[in-house]
């Protein structure tokens, strides 16, 4: 019966294209088509950059590669646990801009793992400098508008449910000592 799906035209012209495919990815693909589908299509609604449907084989290597993709940044994200990953400095920011160029200019695919440290380490940096910049805005507004905007703002970045958060009012009289006894 395999012989009658791989003997399609559809299916040998669609084969001829990959001839990298295991066979595993043949085994999924035959079942694919013996359900009646196209190897140019896929179950899995994957696309590529371009918002192009990608075909079957090429959805299932997409999906392998993400999957890979989020188990090294799973491992990336345990090692900054690590004690010595906590250690802090400050650098002056024009320094900063010039090594976030540079990695970005000089990307190696053969040290894919210390560039995904790199960029985690880059963007944490960047959301912290975001809500830094947040918080001074909001400290130095004296439109209550425009503060109390900024100041929602700051605690969304900072990832603070509606639900912890105390009206600024309140923060202040709490501040004073005026429990409201």
């Amino acid at each position: 019966m395999r012989n009658q799906y791989l003997s399609r035209p559809d299916v040998r012209e669609y084969l001829a294209t990959h001839p990298d495919i295991t066979k595993e990815e043949k085994k999924e693909l035959l079942a694919w088509i013996k359900d009646g589908n196209t190897p140019y299509s896929n179950d899995r609604d994957v696309f590529d950059e371009s918002d192009h449907l990608l075909d079957f084989i090429g959805a299932i290597r997409a999906e392998k590669e993400y999957c890979e993709e989020q188990w090294l940044l799973r491992q990336i994200r345990e090692q900054w646990d690590e004690p010595d990953m906590k250690k802090r400095i400050q650098i002056p920011h024009t320094l900063y801009t010039l090594m976030v160029e540079y990695i970005q200019d000089h990307y190696d695919p053969d040290d894919r793992q210390r560039f995904m440290r790199i960029c985690i380490g880059i963007e944490q940096k960047q959301q912290a400098e975001i809500r830094r910049n947040l918080y001074s805005a909001y400290k130095a507004e004296t439109d209550p508008e425009t503060r109390k905007m900024l100041r929602t703002s700051n605690l969304d970045k900072a990832g603070i449910a509606s639900s912890w958060r105390w009206e600024e009012e309140t923060e202040k009289s709490f501040r004073e000592g005026n429990f409201g006894c």
